[in-house]
């Protein structure tokens, strides 16, 4: 009987694990009408105003700024080959990998010549940018800090580019 619990127990952490595995990685397989990227950059001391970015799956592209006296909102249309290259192009850089935030720095110093010592510093009130991507009902999203990490941040900035937003 208690070999009989223990694969039970076994079998059920398997299918828990599996199920959480399924939430940490993106799918392999997904209707490509059910992608959304987002970006949004949020306001701070660097910038005064904020705007938000989506790009649905069907290739409809939006910029909505947060404030009525910011420039008005555009709107594109992507063809499949441009979205399903951008989308690529969150693959290329290892965005699932990546951490979410980088709001906090460290670093590592010697105390007294034979101690290391991490120090780590958390930046407030600095503007932050966003960069989302939906697959299915998978999301993963990574807050870009002083333009950091630098390969997500060129994805934004790229993304970004395909509007043209003054200032």
């Amino acid at each position: 009987m208690s070999k009989l619990i223990i694969w039970f127990t076994l079998a059920l952490t398997a299918v828990i694990n599996a199920k959480a595995d399924n939430h940490t990685a993106p799918p392999l397989q997904y209707p490509l009408t059910q992608v959304t990227i987002t970006l949004q950059e949020k306001p701070g001391p660097v910038f005064s105003d904020g705007y938000q970015i989506r790009i649905n799956g069907d290739g409809k592209a939006t910029y909505q700024p947060y404030k009525a006296i910011q420039p008005a909102s555009a709107q594109i249309t992507l063809n499949k080959e441009q979205l399903i290259a951008l989308i690529n192009d969150f693959y290329q850089i290892h965005f699932f990998d990546l951490t979410n935030n980088y709001m906090v720095t460290k670093q590592v110093t010697l105390k007294s010549n034979t101690t290391l010592v991490t120090i780590g510093a958390k930046m407030n009130d600095v503007a932050t940018k966003q960069l989302c991507i939906q697959l299915s009902d998978y999301q993963k999203c990574l807050d870009i800090v002083a333009d950091r990490p630098k390969e997500a941040n060129g994805l934004y900035e790229k993304i970004k580019a395909l509007f043209v937003i003054p200032g």
